[in-house]
């Protein structure tokens, strides 16, 4: 079935990275989460992706796309921060990237977000 994926849309890689810190934090919106830190619990995302970051040229998640001055390396840089945020925190990340379309920049930077190259 992963053979037969094919990317379709467009990619916000760094939205997705944030709401798994969202989710895994102990602070709002979801203060579910168990405190930064805690010995009983580690905290892990798994983050794929089946294409490279994109942004649509008419309405982003940034809102309408010429309204605003983000690009797709601001995209690349904020999942990168997001990353760095989360390691900081001990989370363990690993990260899948589907198919070979993906530029080999875009595997690099999953690569460098996930806690082990391995």
């Amino acid at each position: 079935m992963i053979d037969d994926m094919q990317p379709h849309g467009f990619t916000y890689g760094n939205v997705g990275m944030a709401w798994g810190y969202r989710l895994l934090s102990p602070e709002r919106p979801f203060a579910e989460g168990s405190d930064w830190g805690d010995n009983d619990w580690d905290k892990a995302i798994i983050m794929m992706t089946d294409g490279n970051n994109t942004m649509e040229s008419t309405y982003s998640t940034y809102w309408a796309t010429a309204k605003h001055n983000i690009n797709v390396s601001d995209l690349n840089e904020r999942f990168a921060e997001t990353c760095d945020a989360l390691k900081e925190q001990d989370v363990i990340i690993y990260t899948v990237t589907f198919t070979s379309s993906i530029s080999d920049s875009t595997k690099q930077y999953y690569e460098d977000c996930a806690t082990s190259p391995a």
